[in-house]
């Protein structure tokens, strides 16, 4: 198992040079360039390329990206922020609070919905019940995230004025007490928290569903059944923990999900994430930010998917008695 953890980590460089250095070649190689917002042709070519120095930008691509990857390679330096001269690190971490309370809650909503419904439709395969729950979550799985955001927004704040449609926090929010601040930071993620955690739900949904009706379906849950075990001790400890296989292994996939999906739900509902930190970087050309978020990207899918493979590891023996060829 250790060996094969090693050999994740160790074909998990060059997957991660590879990926930044194509966000590098595409990012750079898109037409127009972040010195345009200061130029304007009343100025000289001297003060132009004084310009184009600042930003680094004067040079070629490839001379470029070798002393983008020593700075990071060496000084964990991924610059600064063309927009607003901070470091990229600063503004990351501090978009990245709001970002993993959303994907937090939105995860566990999913999950929580997603496994229970899926437990309680398996168990009562093709009655009407389970075709209704199926029909809304295939509704889920094919909404765009916006459109629900948007719908979410039409109806429950301006419609009903129920929640707020926007920010993580009212305008008074730091003269209320601690309990007030509380609920009124929980009324903020309930909208954006169910945009995200919907169509992941029911996509997590889905494979808990068929895991259980083949599970339950087999041969060795006739043959418990047949001695008499509980149907509780049935459901739990036999049929779910085989169904859960899938989803630990799409564990890698979850996470990316969960912070593409936080790039739409936070430009949508106005949260100052990561995900509208890189939708404001690209359209302002901010390339250290976007090269950072970027490589942060990657780090977290390739994290994660090792997680996953690890986790399937510990679960099924067959992978583990087997675990040089992970």
């Amino acid at each position: 198992m250790l060996h094969g953890i090693i050999r994740r980590l160790l074909s998990a460089i060059p997957t991660l040079l590879i990926g930044i250095t194509l966000c590098f070649l595409i990012i750079h190689l898109a037409p127009g360039n972040p010195a345009t917002r200061f130029l304007n042709p009343s100025q000289s070519a001297q003060t132009q390329e004084i310009i184009r120095e600042r930003f680094g930008i004067n040079q070629s691509v490839p001379v470029q990206y070798g002393h983008w990857l020593e700075r990071v390679l060496f000084h964990f330096d991924f610059g600064y922020s063309f927009y607003n001269g901070k470091s990229c690190v600063v503004v990351l971490i501090s978009a990245l609070k709001p970002t993993l309370i959303l994907s937090f809650w939105a995860l566990i909503f999913a999950l929580f919905v997603g496994v229970s419904l899926g437990i309680v439709t398996a168990t009562k395969a093709d009655t009407r019940f389970d075709r209704i729950i199926n029909s809304i979550m295939m509704v889920f799985i094919s909404t765009p995230a916006f459109w629900l955001g948007l719908m979410f927004i039409g109806l429950f704040t301006i419609r009903l004025g129920w929640l707020p449609g926007s920010h993580l926090h009212s305008l008074y929010y730091d003269q209320l007490n601690s309990f007030g601040q509380l609920l009124d930071s929980v009324k903020h993620l309930i909208l954006p928290v169910l945009t995200l955690g919907l169509p992941l739900a029911a996509t997590l949904f889905k494979y808990i569903r068929t895991g259980m009706i083949d599970a339950l379906q087999s041969d060795y849950i006739l043959a418990a059944r047949a001695r008499g075990i509980r149907q509780s001790t049935i459901l739990w400890k036999y049929s779910l923990k085989n169904s859960l296989l899938p989803v630990v292994s799409l564990l890698g996939v979850i996470i990316p999900a969960l912070l593409s999906g936080a790039v739409i739900v936070e430009v949508v509902f106005a949260l100052p994430g990561v995900g509208r930190a890189m939708v404001t970087a690209v359209f302002g050309r901010d390339y250290p930010i976007l090269m950072a978020g970027a490589t942060l990207a990657f780090i977290t899918v390739i994290f994660f998917n090792m997680i996953a493979d690890i986790l399937n590891m510990v679960l099924d023996p067959r992978i583990r008695n087997g675990s040089g060829g992970l």
